[in-house]
């Protein structure tokens, strides 16, 4: 079979370029791809439940096809070296800490919980759950969570019913990955504020440190409640000259959506930038808030 060389006279390309743009083409889908499945990942269980464990196989086995899957075992010791209190509201120097000794770009934290409901149709029922978070290794940043959920008659029903969650969980898991794997490569690099000293001073012409005019206490997430999460959320947040919030960033994150009422409740102050004599200054501040259900839930 003999084939006929033609031009595209429009574009001036001649079929061997053609071909050559095509292979080309094929081949950077090729590398990508291998990218992706070549991508490791870490699945830690940090509560040890055996529901937790179980449902990390099973997402496991339902990402194989997608990343090279650390093995659990292994994963669960190397981490144990990490002496870390909550596991699941780390800061990002202790998530980054943690990253370092399972050596995998990407760690999922599996929670799993099994708690009786009420409500009004119903007088008893179970609800299983399994709480996902998505931490990137090298920032220990938080880059999603997401709470999936089932209900059963009995605590038994309840989890049989989570066991077929895991597809769902696991194709949320490579979506995630992959938008942040998209939006690195389009993200501008920030210059942060100088942090503000440690040490203060008495004299009244020192530095003084931003200041809101009015402190605003962040709602306590309807999730977090209904979940009776306890939590600490630290927040860094950089105050030009003007008392103008220009970025925020979590530096210990919690889920549940405390994050995300930190970040709004922070952006909605008024702020006093920061000061040394008469002279405004940029700077970043560092802010706490401590999250912890008051009122006891008869139910659990």
């Amino acid at each position: 079979m003999k084939f006929k060389s033609f031009i595209i006279a429009d574009r001036g390309w001649n079929l061997t370029c053609f071909l050559a743009s095509v292979f080309s083409i094929c081949a950077m889908i090729v590398f990508t791809s291998g990218n992706v499945i070549a991508q490791r990942l870490a699945i830690l269980t940090p509560d040890e439940r055996s529901s937790s464990q179980a449902v990390a196989e099973l997402i496991k086995d339902a990402l194989s096809d997608r990343f090279r899957i650390e093995d659990l075992d292994l994963v669960r010791t190397a981490a144990e070296t990490v002496k870390i209190e909550s596991p699941y509201n780390l800061s990002v120097s202790d998530a980054r800490a943690v990253g370092a000794v399972v050596g995998a770009p990407y760690i999922i934290l599996i929670k799993t919980g099994e708690l009786r409901r009420t409500s009004a149709d119903v007088e008893e029922y179970y609800e299983a759950f399994a709480a996902v978070y998505i931490v990137h290794s090298s920032s220990g940043s938080l880059i999603d969570w997401k709470l999936f959920s089932v209900t059963g008659a009995s605590p038994e029903l309840a989890r049989t019913s989570l066991d077929a969650e895991p597809k769902s969980i696991a194709n949320h898991i490579a979506e995630s990955i992959a938008a942040n794997e998209m939006n690195a490569r389009s993200k501008v690099t920030i210059n942060r504020f100088p942090p503000m000293p440690k040490s203060a001073s008495k004299d009244p012409d020192a530095l003084k440190p931003p200041m809101p005019y009015r402190r605003i206490r962040p709602d306590y997430a309807p999730t977090a409640n209904l979940y009776s999460v306890r939590a600490t959320v630290e927040i860094e947040v950089d105050i030009d000259a003007e008392g103008r919030i220009v970025n925020t960033e979590i530096v210990r994150w919690a889920g549940f959506g405390l994050d995300e009422c930190v970040i709004e409740t922070v952006r909605k102050m008024n702020w006093r930038p920061a000061t040394i004599g008469n002279r405004t200054l940029p700077m970043r501040v560092l802010l706490r808030y401590n999250f912890v259900k008051i009122d006891k839930d008869e139910d659990r």
